[in-house]
């Protein structure tokens, strides 16, 4: 006979466990956009005579930014009234249709689920008041002009208005948008001419606006008559206007300005601020887009600017300046190297001939030769008696050239004799380290370098290949750049 004490103990622990909640499981995230399954009249239908469309679909939904993303072809005079009721999606015309003619209606990334924000992309009503539909279509590829890239949802845009600034004023007459590839495909055109442009819209409003932006264009109308293939390559104007993006203090005596496209001849007049000695140090990137500029006197907290090019005023600058006091505890009172982060440079040819140096302020009577007392030079075995000289290229950039003192024996009256020979970089592969002691710089401010370390891979000629290029046709201002695959610059030549 079992114990009455043992069974209730049994049934106590089955009811609790019978009785516990469990937080149900959402599942996966929805990621599926709606679904069209029924049209009333069908998509493609002709000799359409409608007043109202009905598209149902296959779950609730919504309307997001109508006004930007819908695009009707041909234009309407009065926009259609669109409403959703439920999984319905309603179009009531408000304007008499043209005869013998295709619409498309493209909703872009408008109409979505209301649980997730899903959009139905590009999703569209086609319908003709004719008897057929326009059937030819554009089609090709867009990549970028620079480095051959492809991108998801770049737009192709046709218009029939042959204005040269019409993508900037009207949305297209037609439009496409390329998949990952960069190819893409636009349907149902009318036979005729067009203006054709392709445009990477950085603010989806369909027009040519954001400085940002790239774009492409046939350089001519196209006659559509049968289906046509195109190709763009997408490229960023530069802007007719110059005007100064950036202004700042970066660092103490150190500003920072950034424009909108290159200057020629830029002229910086202080205003209410006056000195009988040279001010400043300017700096400026190989493009000359971006400039720094250091002061050689601070003495005042603040500073306002007046910026002319080739004598047209582009704007005024009111730069608060950093304290000293402020540099000294971000720097603990030390100068230091820009790329101190990539000091472990890989180089070769015959030898590894200059190691680059970027400071983060101009320096103040730099050395051109650096004795061995100011520093120590390694390879992966021993120590190596050498000296340095350094070659100033711009404000706070130089150029360091290792000269190493090897020991041959050369024959003096027919004996051999340990002689030092200079040779230029480092001939043999392998691992060095330079180490410059402290205090050897000091910059226009007297803040004076700590501890310097630069790590030299030199490999051998067999881990190298060889680029030759010929320019057929060089121009002013060239730009010869050698990227990598995340799209640093490896090597770059400027005006060659």
């Amino acid at each position: 006979m079992r114990n009455p004490l043992f069974l209730s103990v049994i049934a106590a622990v089955l009811l609790y466990s019978c009785a516990q909640v469990v937080s149900p499981n959402g599942g996966a995230k929805d990621t599926t956009p709606p679904k069209a399954l029924k049209y009333s009249p069908d998509s493609g239908a002709v000799n359409f005579n409608s007043k109202s469309v009905i598209i149902s679909f296959n779950e609730y939904i919504q309307l997001g930014d109508l006004n930007s993303q819908l695009i009707i072809s041909p234009p309407m005079e009065k926009a259609p009234e669109i409403k959703v009721k439920n999984k319905d999606l309603i179009i009531n015309f408000r304007d008499s249709l043209k005869k013998n003619t295709t619409y498309t209606i493209n909703f872009g990334t408008a109409l979505q689920d209301i649980t997730e924000n899903n959009a139905a992309e590009n999703f569209q009503y086609v319908f003709s008041t004719g008897s057929y539909l326009d059937s030819l279509s554009l089609s090709g590829r867009v990549m970028e002009a620079f480095d051959g890239k492809t991108d998801k949802g770049v737009l192709v845009m046709l218009y029939r208005d042959m204005g040269d600034s019409v993508p900037m004023k009207k949305l297209p007459d037609y439009f496409g948008k390329t998949k990952g590839d960069g190819t893409y495909k636009i349907n149902n055109i009318r036979a005729g001419s067009y203006k054709a442009f392709a445009l990477k819209d950085a603010n989806a409003d369909y027009r040519y606006n954001v400085q940002e932006e790239l774009i492409a264009f046939a350089d001519r109308p196209i006659d559509i008559q049968k289906s046509t293939t195109l190709d763009f390559k997408l490229f960023k104007e530069i802007p007719s206007k110059q005007f100064l993006k950036k202004s700042s203090a970066v660092d103490y005596g150190h500003l920072l300005f950034v424009f909108n496209r290159p200057v020629d001849k830029l002229e910086i007049n202080p205003i209410g601020f006056m000195s009988k000695k040279e001010w400043k140090l300017e700096e400026w990137n190989e493009v000359k887009d971006t400039m720094h500029l250091w002061l050689i006197d601070v003495g005042v907290e603040s500073l306002k600017l007046e910026l002319k090019d080739n004598g047209k005023v582009i704007d005024t600058a009111d730069i608060r300046l950093i304290k000293r006091e402020a540099a000294e505890k971000a720097t603990r009172g030390k100068m230091a190297l820009v790329n101190t982060s990539a000091t472990s440079f890989e180089r070769n040819t015959e030898s590894f001939e200059t190691i680059p140096l970027v400071f983060n302020r101009p320096l103040k009577n730099a050395p051109a030769k650096l004795e061995k007392e100011q520093f120590i030079l390694k390879d992966s075995l021993s120590k190596k008696l050498a000296y340095v000289d350094m070659v100033q290229e711009a404000p706070r950039r130089y150029k360091l050239y290792l000269v190493s003192i090897d020991t041959v024996y050369i024959e003096k009256n027919k004996a051999l004799v340990k002689t030092p020979v200079k040779l230029n970089g480092f001939k043999t592969p392998g691992n060095y380290s330079v180490y410059i002691k402290p205090k050897t710089f000091s910059d226009i401010y007297d803040f004076a370098s700590d501890s310097i370390k630069l790590e030299i891979k030199v490999l051998e000629d067999k881990a190298y290949g060889t680029l030759k290029l010929k320019i057929s046709n060089p121009r002013a201002n060239t730009l010869i750049q050698l990227l990598r695959e995340d799209g640093s610059i490896a090597y770059q030549e400027y005006n060659i």
